[in-house]
């Protein structure tokens, strides 16, 4: 399983080591022309404000409620698997620090591992909270476990593999709302454009969105 993960990671967010890239690079390629397209649609009516560019932006892609619905869609669509990786990882996980007494960092980790259970088990139904919450939890783990003596070896390979799925499924989310939002992004300047009057620039500009929008 954890040569899956990394393998599924990269293709999410990239590596590091290969630079491959992967899908969120890719998408941040393609909205990145979006946003100079839809910049020199702006130039051109003299309508730009740099200060106000991204704000602007941001209002097209979120002027209705389709992308966060899309969104809780797409979650819905995988929490099958999560789940069943959660359960694959609760075999183990459920007796690191069952009898450490309170206060310790062997207790404070069983505390993070079974937060982390339960908020990815409800990822679908509060994924803003998932999203803030679990980055919060990986940033402390890796120092507890440099101290956490009582662990044994091979219960904090079991940390590192919840750290690592956990960080899978944030990587998710975010390469997810990229590509949502850049769909919604080409879709709105398709429209916007449409409404213009019909030129050859026009259709080719048009073209080239689409173009964009099939790579993402």
């Amino acid at each position: 399983m954890r040569e899956l993960k990394k393998e599924k990671r990269e293709l999410s967010g990239g590596s590091n080591i290969t630079e491959t890239g992967g899908v969120r690079r890719l998408l941040g390629a393609c909205r990145s022309e979006l946003n100079d397209i839809y910049r020199r649609w702006l130039i051109a009516r003299e309508r730009y404000e740099p200060a106000k560019f991204n704000e602007t932006v941001h209002n097209m892609i979120y002027e209705d409620r389709s992308v966060e619905t899309d969104f809780i869609v797409y979650l819905k669509g995988v929490n099958e698997s999560i789940r069943s990786h959660l359960d694959e990882l609760y075999l183990s996980v459920r007796a690191i620090g069952l009898d450490a007494p309170e206060g310790t960092l062997e207790a404070r980790i069983r505390k993070f591992l079974l937060e982390f259970y339960d908020l990815a088990l409800d990822v679908p139904q509060k994924p803003q909270v998932f999203e803030t919450r679990v980055p919060e939890i990986l940033m402390s783990l890796p120092e507890d476990l440099l101290t956490a003596h009582q662990l044994a070896p091979r219960q904090v390979q079991i940390v590192w593999d919840v750290m690592d799925f956990a960080n899978l499924i944030l990587d998710y989310m975010v390469a997810l709302r990229d590509y949502l939002e850049t769909r919604k992004l080409s879709d709105r300047l398709i429209r916007l454009l449409e409404a213009t009057e019909k030129t050859e620039f026009r259709d080719r500009t048009i073209a080239k969105i689409r173009k964009i929008s099939s790579q993402s």
